[in-house]
């Protein structure tokens, strides 16, 4: 199950430890051996944590158990690697390409579409109250306070938002989206072309109208300025417009 109590660092760290090991891989106990401290005859160190994010990486096709033998397919070892492919993986857990292993798996990143991608928010007030009367979560047995810490700490550390106020804030990092849109391997292209089919394969990037989220928007902005990204206007161009632009 992806809502587990995990925090973000240890999901990537586990995971690359497993991944160092090729095609040998690294038992449970291992892995136990490596990020859990030496048990005294005085102290009792639970695994759960460990355990916690072995649960979330397995649900989210990071890590397959064979013969009681993780392994994890090799991985490039770019910064930002180990996020783009998470949330490649939670996108087709929640568009039905990949099977979710529990039954609320596939509304990792419902959540994000739903509640802030879809009507333009920025910051979702009363998070649980507004997430269990989505029907999706409540057709899983709804999601409790401790499973949305969990959701919200794992998407701060991929890049996708940052806690303000207590509140979870949509704001993708320019870091990630750069890498995102470097990921697709063209140069240039249009605006219509990177969203659709690429960058919406990674994060939702467009509201109920098929407009950019404010989100996305102010990364697109703030890239701009930057100096990274370069927006043309085409206005003859075959693709659809975003606001009254075409680029």
């Amino acid at each position: 199950m992806l809502y587990r109590t995990v925090y973000g660092a240890e999901l990537e760290a586990i995971y690359r430890f497993v991944a160092a090991a090729g095609a040998q891989g690294q038992t449970r106990s291992a892995i136990h051996a490596a990020f859990v401290p030496e048990l005294t005859d005085l102290v009792h160190v639970s695994t759960q944590n460990v355990d916690d994010a072995l649960a979330f990486l397995m649900s989210a096709y990071l890590l397959d158990d064979q013969d009681s033998v993780l392994h994890a397919p090799s991985v490039a070892t770019s910064p930002m690697a180990f996020r783009i492919q998470v949330l490649h993986n939670l996108r087709q857990l929640q568009a039905g390409k990949l099977s979710p292993r529990h039954m609320a798996d596939s509304t990792y990143m419902l959540l994000l579409e739903e509640l802030y991608a879809h009507p333009r928010q920025l910051i979702v007030r009363h998070l649980p109250v507004q997430a269990n009367r989505l029907v999706s979560v409540q057709a899983v047995g709804g999601l409790n306070r401790e499973k949305l810490q969990g959701w919200r700490r794992v998407m701060c550390y991929l890049g996708v938002g940052v806690i303000v106020q207590g509140e979870f804030l949509f704001a993708p990092d320019e870091e990630l989206v750069m890498a995102l849109i470097d990921s697709a391997g063209a140069s240039e292209g249009s605006l219509q072309t990177l969203i659709e089919d690429h960058l919406n394969t990674y994060l939702p990037c467009t509201d109920h109208c098929d407009e950019l989220t404010p989100a996305l928007e102010r990364c697109f902005v703030t890239l701009v300025k930057m100096g990274r990204l370069t927006l043309l206007e085409q206005q003859d161009a075959p693709s659809r417009p975003y606001g009254a632009t075409r680029y």
